[in-house]
């Protein structure tokens, strides 16, 4: 059968819409195809890249090459897709004209069509497509790896399951369940993706998983990305003890009875960073902190952390070495020195976290002058954090 082909446009992408990835990942937005060729280097791995041919006297063509595989799209329907494709070989030679192997993919509404030596072979979009993608494509080389990640057709709404009809990978649709199945997913999933690449869109991380096609993201880069936010929602939490930590060294030096229950929670809260990112600096400067000679130490070691963790996450690469500087941690007259001022506090802590039920807002950003008060605050964040953080694991994207 004769297909029209659409002249698509080919973009080679990096870092901002790809993690690393064993193989090539497509996206196909609408008549643009973008590719990612970016690979752990282990085992046998062939980039796709665009070809263009000039003819004298006729169009010229375009097409995707992968190793001996010459691909052509047609997306008249305008599908939103996420593609993995690889083959499996080491090729270090110029492919011979009979061993290329020509397909023509077409996306339908409800299915897609691989024109192989001018038969259609159709395969509906449904959780056995992949497997007979797979099959069909080893009968005709078993080198051949070709898999169908995500395929939507409009935009989802923001209600609908992150784990939905759109997706028909089983690894993708296993990691999109172990990020809904966190506890902290409750507490951030409708938070702005926020970052300082500005082609991140200005929409929900939910949105962004849902819709990561439309929003030219591969799936796992999006689930990150959304992992990251929980840690950034952990540090805030870190932050917070250890500021009133500071707080209530500085206005009285004994320790007890707060302490122990304290440091069982920045454990805890430590324990949650190593297993989502690996992060052990918290870990290290709790370490720290058992080892202080004195309370003037363990006020240094926090004031450190704080401003280490705030400078990171909140402030461009060019303004953290100057709030360092400021914020140096000092012995002597450690006292005498806010850990965070006013207008930090407010830019961190106003309005964080939302009331769980229905209650006055929490107003972490104003600390208590006064030990009865800081301790009271201390309960309110120990019953957050059993709340947010009771089922976290490590995730294996």
């Amino acid at each position: 059968m004769f297909y029209k082909i659409n002249s698509f446009l080919l973009i080679f992408m990096c870092g901002h819409f790809f993690e690393e990835v064993f193989g090539n990942i497509l996206l196909i937005v609408g008549d643009k195809v973008f590719i990612d060729n970016t690979h752990a280097r282990i085992g046998y791995h062939t980039d796709a890249k665009w070809i263009e041919k000039n003819y004298m006297f006729k169009p010229s063509k375009k097409y995707l090459q992968c190793g001996p595989l010459i691909l052509y799209f047609v997306n008249e329907n305008k599908i939103f897709a996420e593609i993995y494709l690889n083959f499996h070989d080491q090729i270090t030679r110029e492919i011979k004209k009979k061993e290329k192997l020509y397909f023509y993919i077409i996306f339908q509404k409800n299915s897609i069509i691989l024109n192989y030596n001018g038969n259609d072979n159709i395969f509906e979009y449904n959780e056995e497509m992949n497997k007979k993608l797979q099959t069909f494509m080893e009968e005709i080389n078993n080198r051949i790896q070709f898999k169908i990640i995500k395929i939507q057709t409009s935009k989802l709404d923001n209600n609908t399951s992150l784990i939905n009809n759109t997706v028909y990978d089983e690894k993708t649709t296993n990691q999109l369940r172990d990020v809904m199945n966190l506890s902290l997913w409750k507490y951030i999933k409708e938070e702005l993706v926020q970052s300082k690449v500005s082609l991140l869109p200005n929409t929900t991380i939910n949105d962004f998983i849902l819709n990561s096609t439309m929003y030219v993201y591969i799936v796992k880069s999006t689930l990150k990305k959304a992992i990251t936010m929980m840690c950034d929602r952990t540090y805030k939490y870190a932050i917070l003890l250890m500021v009133y930590a500071f707080e209530a060294l500085r206005i009285d030096y004994c320790k007890t009875p707060y302490w122990d229950q304290l440091m069982n929670y920045l454990k805890k809260l430590s324990d949650i960073l190593t297993n989502l990112n690996g992060d052990i600096i918290l870990r290290r400067g709790l370490d720290d902190i058992k080892c202080g000679i004195n309370e003037c130490d363990k006020m240094c070691i926090f004031q450190r952390l704080v401003s280490d963790y705030y400078s990171n996450i909140y402030l461009k690469p060019q303004d953290r070495e100057i709030f360092k500087l400021k914020n140096k941690s000092e012995w002597i007259n450690i006292k005498d020195k806010e850990i965070l001022s006013q207008n930090v506090l407010d830019k961190i802590f106003k309005g964080f976290p939302k009331s769980h039920k229905d209650e006055e807002p929490y107003k972490f950003e104003l600390i208590p002058t006064s030990l009865c008060e800081i301790e009271k605050k201390f309960q309110q964040i120990y019953v957050l954090i059993d709340t947010e953080f009771e089922r976290i694991y490590k995730i294996d994207l």
